[in-house]
Formats: C-alpha cells, sequence, structure tokens
C-alpha cells in the first residue's frame, strides 16, 4: 500500500489555487513546504518542539506527496521563495535545512573531524555543511553512483567494504577517533558501526530513520 502512494516532500512550486480560509497568500506565490504537520497539542508541541511532534504528520510521506501534476497542503507549511532564487534550487531547501540543522545538533566546531555513514543526499549536503563549518569529512558509502557524485562535490569518500574503517579513522585522528559520527544509512551495518568509530566524549548524530530495530553496540559509549 505505501509503495502505491505519491511520495515526495523535497519541492518548490507556485500557487494555483487558495482554501477558503487562507488570506496571506495569493495565486502565482513562489513557495516551498516544511512538510511537518504537528498536532500542536500534545506535551511536546507545548513545550515548543513541534518539528518532533508525538502526533506528528509527515507530509508527503504520511500523506499523499509532491510528485504529481498538483499538490494540496496545508497553508501553515508554506514558505515563500525569493525572487532571486530558481525554482530548481529551492527544492533543496528542505533537504538543506534537515543537513544544516543535524550540523548544528552535533555543535560540530572547526578542525573536527567527522565520519558520515551513508553518502545518498542527506550525507552528501551534511558532508558540504561540515566542510563549510570548517571540519574534517570523511564519508562512508557503499553505491558507486552516490560514491562519485559526493566525490565530485569535493568530499573525501571511502567505501566501508574496502577498507577498515576501524583502522582508517584512528589513523586519521591519532588513536583518538571521529569527534562526530553521522550516522544516515539507516542500515544494520551502518548501527552497529557508529559506536566503533566516535571518540571518547565525542558525539553521534543519528539521521537515518530506520523501520525496524537495529543492533547498535552501546558499550562502547555507556561510560
Amino acid at each position: 500500500w505505501y509503495q502505491r502512494r505519491v511520495h515526495g516532500h523535497e519541492m518548490s512550486g507556485t500557487i494555483e489555487e487558495l482554501g477558503e480560509d487562507v488570506t496571506d497568500w495569493s495565486i502565482g506565490d513562489r513557495v516551498t513546504v516544511r512538510p511537518l504537520d504537528p498536532c500542536l497539542q500534545c506535551p511536546a508541541c507545548l513545550a515548543g518542539n513541534s518539528h518532533i511532534c508525538m502526533k506528528l504528520k509527515f507530509v508527503g510521506i504520511d500523506t499523499p506527496g509532491a510528485l504529481q501534476s498538483s499538490w494540496t497542503v496545508p497553508a501553515h507549511t508554506l514558505h515563500r521563495i525569493p525572487e532571486s532564487l530558481s525554482l530548481k534550487h529551492a527544492a533543496l531547501i528542505e533537504p538543506i535545512a534537515v543537513a544544516c540543522h543535524d550540523v548544528r545538533m552535533s555543535k560540530l566546531q572547526a578542525g573536527e573531524f567527522v565520519v558520515i555513514i551513508g553518502g545518498g543526499p542527506i550525507g552528501a549536503l551534511i558532508g558540504l555543511c561540515s566542510l563549510q563549518a570548517g571540519a574534517k569529512v570523511i564519508v562512508l558509502e557503499i553505491n558507486p553512483v552516490r560514491r562519485n557524485l559526493a566525490i565530485d562535490l569535493g568530499l573525501d569518500v571511502v567505501n566501508p567494504k574496502e577498507v577498515d574503517i576501524e583502522a582508517l579513522v584512528l589513523e586519521r585522528t591519532n588513536g583518538a577517533g571521529a569527534d562526530v559520527v553521522f550516522e544516515v544509512s539507516a542500515s544494520p551495518a551502518g548501527a552497529e558501526l557508529m559506536t566503533k568509530l566516535v571518540k571518547v566524549r565525542g558525539r553521534l548524530v543519528q539521521v537515518g530513520i530506520f523501520s525496524e530495530p537495529v543492533k547498535v553496540d552501546l558499550f562502547k559509549v555507556f561510560w
């Protein structure tokens, strides 16, 4: 059933129709969508954390998405696009916002060493944001297409099936381990690897969304 649903939440477009009670927008406005529809009533929302609402609806995942000729969304999810930004580039706003949020949550500092497990779109964008923050970055990715794209973007990319990643990280950090590890793959292998790469008092940021429980070596980080 899920596979038959129309997907898509990273988008940009122009408003073609307005609901009766929508007053702050006009036909033709250029917009992108922040695809979160919180209840605004649960404890998380009332504490100011509506982005992780306990009853959150993810527009385009829990509801039909943007990969169709028109898309009906709540007006409160809209964000105006400046005229200086093309619709093509504006479609990247949502995934870039995710990457910026993840890097901000990591409290990344210039000069720190970062490992990103998973070099898909979000992993690559986290890598670029980390470079922009002045970090040293390696990305782990097994897919050759994704590896090549990340390399073209200027990232240092390693195939974890061909390299001893634990040894590589220790070598590049003088035996300390990574300051920050971003787990973006949502794979069992990534979950098991992440705690083996982070240094003592390092930071782990879980980005990938797992569909079922996985094994995590918490012994590495229990102190």
